[in-house]
């Protein structure tokens, strides 16, 4: 039984596996929907924090973006920034000082107001949100280490011999649920002999090995070219050990 779990949790958590486990699933159906986005109070069921004011430049723009929008079709970001760049240097003087006071007024009032926040927090919940801080920050460079993995070409880890089998039987699955599937998968390949399991064992044997070595190249560039953030820290020499840490 624990074999059949951990076979099941195996095709369920990997990617690869879940273009063959459930191709009827549209993938847009399983992301995550926009504007969803919790802010980190929203997670621990804080109340919200007070929200910095925007600089007199952004408010500007912000009155100012529809228009040139409208006035420029399809214009690129980076244009649109530029010209409300021109646009705010060139913009009436009394106009901009008054923004500027109001951006004053409304700092002095969000510090207060962040003060007060600040007061109305328990210890336990200000560890809480420092905590959470931590772990949004922690993921987000995982996934941008991940990505600059990605775009520069590393080597993909090869599926395991069980997944490698999964793969060949997934056009066999027909009306079953993805539970049953599993299951199915899982318990046929407890009861294949070590003869009918050593194609897939023999193979993965040999991904692996070229994985190794494709892995040892790839670092070894990486290191020359300075990305040491995304090789692994055994394929460092000391010297390079102790600038990642640093």
């Amino acid at each position: 039984m624990a074999l059949l779990i951990s076979n099941i949790c195996r095709l369920s958590t990997l990617t690869s596996c879940r273009q063959f486990l459930w191709p009827r699933v549209n993938c847009l159906t399983v992301e995550p929907k926009a504007g969803l986005k919790q802010s980190i109070e929203e997670k621990l069921n804080l109340p919200e924090k007070p929200k910095k004011p925007i600089t007199p430049f952004f408010r500007f723009a912000s009155l100012h973006r529809p228009e040139l929008k409208e006035k420029h079709p399809g214009i690129s970001i980076v244009e649109l920034s530029k010209k409300l760049a021109r646009k705010w240097e060139g913009a009436d003087l009394q106009m901009k000082q008054e923004m500027i006071e109001r951006y004053k007024r409304e700092m002095d009032e969000y510090a207060k107001a962040k003060m007060k926040y600040a007061v109305s927090l328990t210890d336990e919940q200000k560890d809480a949100v420092k905590r959470l801080k931590t772990e949004v920050f922690e993921e987000k460079k995982k996934r941008r280490l991940k990505k600059k993995s990605k775009d520069l070409g590393k080597p993909k880890r090869p599926v395991s011999s069980y997944l490698m089998y999964a793969a060949a039987r997934k056009d066999q699955r027909g009306d079953l649920s993805l539970y049953e599937w599993q299951v199915q998968l899982s318990r046929e390949w407890d009861q294949l002999s070590k003869e009918q399991k050593k194609p897939y064992e023999d193979q993965t044997k040999r991904d692996f090995e070229n994985y190794k070595r494709e892995l040892a190249i790839w670092e070894a560039n990486m290191i020359k070219e300075g990305h040491l953030d995304i090789v692994r820290t055994e394929a460092l020499e000391p010297k390079a050990k102790k600038q990642i840490k640093k």
